[in-house]
Parts: structure tokens; sequence; C-alpha cells
């Protein structure tokens, strides 16, 4: 992903999500321009002071109506005099957020609804891992909005997350029982348009949902022994997923691309256990092929080294 891409993905999670003249100096400009040109930045409220260039003063700015109509602004410098602004250096742009998942989302079936203030969103179906899942995106990772989406997705198991970058999906990953994919890890931009890797969001499920759920309690140490198997058969699986989008990607571009690996928390929602008895499995001295697996999902030459094992050991 090019550094645009990622400065418009972490400046989306900051309130407000703004960009200012300086952004449009930067090498970034023609893609910002783009994205006024399609509705996803739109005009903010203008500066309100100006950094004096000589002496480094926050300066009050002045506007001076002209005789022929229109104005001109001035920065008010207490220790260096008045200097004329120009009006195009006080602009500020801000991200529509619904406009921006509009854009990036286009392939889902749309149902684009703001449902809290501090940045929760629904954003409709998708077709992913070979089912219709809910579609939330959210923006903000702060304390509160984090409580916030706990409350509203406790009891959305199924769904898929979204956040802007790699460092808030994993955020919400400790909260949350469903799957949370960092945008930052998932999206491109290609002939002026988003483009999501559907391979890598898919890849994130696995097989959330072929595990068989236990029908009655067992003794504990059966339980972890099936859960143990099941982590072993569930890690397999993504190295063969991972290996398989390393190989293609390698193909196409001639760069191997890692598939993300999937958080602890995100396993242990697959095979159906608590976050601390995964946490127990990975620790189980009878069991320290899950450390190595853990270890080579997460380095994409490792996953393409495992591959014809992974996938032996997955029969």
């Amino acid at each position: 992903m090019d550094d645009p891409l990622r400065r418009l993905l972490t400046r989306w999670e900051l309130q407000p999500p703004r960009f200012d003249a300086y952004d449009f100096r930067r090498p970034q400009a023609e893609f910002l321009y783009r994205l006024i040109d399609a509705a996803v930045l739109v005009p903010s409220t203008p500066v309100g002071t100006w950094d004096c260039a000589d002496c480094g003063s926050v300066c009050r700015l002045i506007y001076v109506d002209q005789p022929g109509g229109g104005q001109r602004t001035f920065a008010a410098c207490p220790r260096c005099g008045p200097m004329e602004v120009r009006s195009e250096n006080l602009r500020r742009y801000e991200i529509d957020t619904g406009n921006l998942l509009d854009a990036v989302f286009r392939s889902y079936r749309l149902s684009i609804e703001r449902l809290d203030p501090v940045g929760l969103w629904r954003v409709g179906r998708g077709k992913i891992a070979d089912r219709s899942r809910e579609v939330y995106f959210v923006r903000s990772c702060e304390r509160g909005a984090v409580s916030t989406v706990c409350d509203v997705l406790g009891s959305h198991g199924k769904c898929c997350v979204f956040a802007p970058t790699r460092a808030s999906s994993r955020t919400l990953s400790q909260q949350l029982s469903c799957v949370v994919i960092g945008l930052e890890d998932v999206i491109d931009w290609q002939d002026h348009a988003f483009l999501l890797d559907d391979d890598a969001i898919n890849g994130r499920f696995g097989s959330l949902e072929t595990l068989p759920k236990p029908t009655k309690s067992k003794p504990k140490r059966s339980t972890r022994a099936a859960a143990i198997e099941a982590l072993r058969q569930e890690l397999n699986a993504h190295i063969v997923a991972a290996a398989d989008h390393a190989f293609d990607t390698e193909a196409r571009t001639g760069t191997p691309v890692l598939l993300p690996r999937p958080t602890q928390a995100e396993l242990a929602a697959r095979i159906n256990v608590s976050a601390p008895t995964l946490s127990r499995c990975m620790e189980d001295r009878s069991a320290p092929e899950l450390r190595i697996l853990w270890d080579a999902a997460d380095d994409v030459y490792e996953v393409m080294k495992w591959r014809k094992l992974a996938a032996k050991n997955r029969r």
C-alpha cells in the first residue's frame, strides 16, 4: 500500500479527520484532489490562525474587503508585522466517512448508517468466506468508542468488522469475538479507485464455522486435548491459505505477500474456546508444535516452506 493511502487511513482515525494546505503540497496531492472530485474529501472550516514564517508566532487573521469585491487575508504578527496569506492556504478538507465507505465497499450490498457519534457504522452485507455477513466499520478506537462497539456488537459473533489500520484492528480484536480486519492490510488504490483484496479478507475467517460445537461437558484434559487438536488444524489451514496467497502474489507481482496471521482472540472464536483456554493450549508442553506453527504463520517465507507439510497435516 502506498504512502498516500496509508496517510488517508491513519488520518481517518483522528477527530476531526482533516487535511490542510500543507498536505496538498506533498507528493500525495494528486491522490487528494481525486478524493475531492469523488466527494470523499469535503470542505471544512478554514484555518483560524496562521504561524509566522519568520518568528513562529501564532497570528490572528484579519480579513480586508476590497473595493472591487472579494477579500484579502493578513496574518497579524505582533513581532514581524502583517503578512498576506493566500486564501487557498487557509482551506481545509474533511473525510466524509459515509462517502468513503461507499467508495471502499462498493462491491458489497450497502446500507450505510452511522450508529453512534464516536465512529461505529453499519456498512451493509457482503459475501465473505462463502456466506453473507453483516459488515461494520469502526473509525475510532478511543476508550468510549470501544466500549460502545462492544455493547452493540457483543452478540454479532459472525459479522465482519473493519477498522482503518492494523493497530486499531488489533485493539478491537482483544475486545470482540468477531473477526476484525484493518483496511490497511486489505486495500489498494488502482486505476483511481479503491480495491479490496477479497482473498485476504476470506482468509481471515478460514474455517470459522466448520468445527462442531461441543454438546456436553468433558473432563478438563480431554477438553484441552480436543482444543489443541482443533487449534493445530486451524493453524495448518491458515498456513495453507497464507502460502497459496504468497505464491499467487509472487507470481503476479514478483513479491510474495503475507496473509495476516489471525490474532489469538480470533483463533479462540474459531475453535469455540475462551481466550484463556487458547492461551493454555499454546503453552501446553505436550503440544510444542503449536508455538512453531504460530511463529511460522507470521513469516511469509516460512509459510511458503511449510505449505506441503501443513496441507498433509490437515488430512
